[in-house]
């Protein structure tokens, strides 16, 4: 079964940068029509949010 984003789920990201494996919220998701959906996650120690491909996220606790 696979887990699906969708806005208000927690997300750790997997990101080779200081990023990396720091627990967020996803905010919104970007789609667009030919190119790769971009999801925001806003991280609670940062005063901004991050854009991340779906790569780049792990769904730790899905938002019902």
């Amino acid at each position: 079964m696979e887990v699906v984003m969708k806005v208000g789920s927690l997300i750790r990201v997997r990101h080779d940068s200081k990023y990396n494996g720091k627990i967020g919220v996803l905010l919104c998701i970007h789609k667009s029509a030919g190119f790769r959906d971009s999801y925001v996650v806003r991280i609670p120690s940062l005063s901004y949010e991050i854009g991340l491909s779906r790569e780049q996220c792990e769904v730790i606790n899905e938002s019902r």
